[in-house]
């Protein structure tokens, strides 16, 4: 299965998952109750309370996002915060730097698509952050790109 996170509208193949923007999205408290209290699912209900859950069960995670300034537009960022659960409390250490545990098993691919970005130096910014963001849900980030628009993006994926 893969798990698209994405700002924008996109149609996917059957058997994919889109998360899109229902403008219900509660921003993370930062409470731990998914790491905690409800291991793996986030305690607020609003509908992405199994986005680490959806990350776990997937082969691959791509990320379609507006480029803000090197980074993710507001509402992938928030679905990527409340998809912390993906890792569990527990620490382990990784090419010399302390990170968390994965929660499930299994080897996830990253893709990172962004559109509108500027210059070079938020393109350098974003694709950094595409690999931190990798870094810390171990997986394996598999290609980072930029577009013109949203209708670039949207000739890519065909």
């Amino acid at each position: 299965m893969r798990l698209i996170i994405s700002d924008m509208q996109i149609n996917v193949p059957r058997g994919d998952i889109l998360i899109l923007n229902n403008g219900k999205i509660k921003p993370c408290r930062g409470c731990f109750c998914c790491w905690l209290k409800t291991p793996g699912r986030c305690a607020l209900k609003d509908g992405y309370q199994n986005m680490g859950l959806l990350m776990g069960l997937s082969c691959e995670v791509v990320i379609i996002s507006e480029c803000h300034f090197g980074g993710y537009s507001a509402f992938v960022k928030n679905v990527l915060d409340r998809s912390v659960s993906y890792v569990s409390a527990l620490f382990e250490i990784r090419k010399g730097i302390m990170r968390h545990k994965p929660r499930y098993a299994g080897n996830l691919n990253m893709r990172v698509l962004f559109y509108g970005a500027g210059g070079q130096e938020e393109k350098d910014a974003a694709r950094e952050l595409a690999r931190a963001n990798a870094e810390n849900l171990s997986a394996a980030l598999k290609e980072v790109s930029f577009y013109k628009n949203k209708r670039s993006v949207l000739e890519a994926l065909k």
